[in-house]
């Protein structure tokens, strides 16, 4: 039987799409067009919660741990509507507590499985990507047409993800967490952290064919030098048009002089202390701002922290993986 209405999530979804002979005023309009998606997230999150507030969907989660309990009565309250809290939200819904709650403990599940990960990466979108140009109506920009830059990115995210884990790039993999992030005054990037399924730490040999650091030697490495110079430079803070930015007017990072490479910018030289740890092969095929590093224990439990209060987190994981944090997600329940 075809239903007789549409979601405000599909309704959205379908008007903001450009079809042949079909002018769409909403996505015609520059800042009007934010605002207009702005409002169809609210209305579409509207919709969802109001599914959540029925009585029939809450009479589920119409609960209260007996601590709570105790303590209410302790404080005089003896009515059970009052008891607990007045709307549940699911770990279904993305961004509620219970959602949350879940995901760290499935990462914190991960490393209890595997141990700290080995890379931590950081894939940025470009709004100068060609298909994000090529798509763009004649006298828009990026930011007019927000929908295909997130469109773009989830495209080539997608790619990355499959030549981390079906080709391999950095080796046989255990699991692959990453989270997707809308800055207010940037572009969407995500977070991507790695188990690697090796046998022993990296050495400082095997490092360097993943991370690198230093500008590459442009009559050697004249792509690879373009890249890094467009998307791997760093400030410089402190100095000169970037007297505001003080993270390495006080604190430069060191840098090593072997095979040493320097350039002009903003009236200063750019050397490797400007560099962000990269990989060039990921930099010079994805043309966007990539940045690989290595991650240890102290770090690792403040990212998963942090990562679990921004968006939505994905898990890619094994079958044997899987069946573990289920297993801990229903003693978590029963406790």
């Amino acid at each position: 039987m075809r239903r007789q209405k549409a979601t405000m999530a599909e309704h959205f979804g379908y008007r903001l799409h450009n079809r042949p002979n079909d002018f769409n005023t909403p996505l015609c309009c520059g800042r009007e067009t934010q605002a207009y998606e702005v409002d169809g997230y609210c209305c579409v999150e509207r919709e969802r919660i109001d599914h959540y507030r029925t009585p029939s969907f809450q009479r589920k989660y119409r609960s209260a741990t007996y601590h709570s309990l105790a303590s209410n009565v302790s404080s005089g309250i003896r009515s059970g509507s009052s008891a607990s809290q007045r709307i549940i939200l699911p770990a279904s819904f993305t961004g509620s507590p219970r959602y949350l709650y879940q995901k760290y403990h499935d990462c914190i599940g991960i490393c209890r499985k595997y141990g700290c990960p080995d890379l931590f990466v950081t894939f940025t979108s470009n709004a100068a990507w060609p298909e994000i140009v090529e798509a763009l109506p004649p006298g828009l920009h990026p930011s007019d047409r927000l929908e295909i830059v997130d469109w773009v990115f989830k495209m080539k995210l997608n790619i990355l993800m499959d030549d981390i884990k079906k080709k391999k790039f950095f080796g046989p993999i255990n699991a692959v967490v990453y989270i997707i992030e809308f800055k207010k005054h940037g572009l969407p990037h995500a977070h991507i952290i790695i188990w690697l399924a090796k046998e022993g730490p990296w050495d400082a040999a095997m490092m360097y064919t993943f991370i690198s650091a230093q500008l590459p030697d442009p009559t050697i490495e004249p792509i690879g030098y373009d890249g890094v110079s467009a998307f791997m430079v760093h400030g410089p803070c402190g100095l000169s048009a970037h007297i505001h930015h003080v993270c390495l007017k006080e604190n430069a990072q060191n840098f090593t002089l072997r095979n040493f490479v320097s350039r002009p910018q903003n009236g200063v030289d750019i050397d490797n202390r400007f560099i962000v740890p990269h990989n060039v092969d990921l930099l010079v095929k994805y043309q966007a701002h990539v940045n690989v590093s290595e991650l240890t224990m102290m770090v690792c439990t403040n990212i998963f922290s942090s990562m679990s209060q921004k968006g939505s987190i994905v898990l890619e994981l094994d079958s044997k993986l899987i069946l573990l944090l289920q297993a801990h997600q229903v003693t978590q329940s029963m406790r």
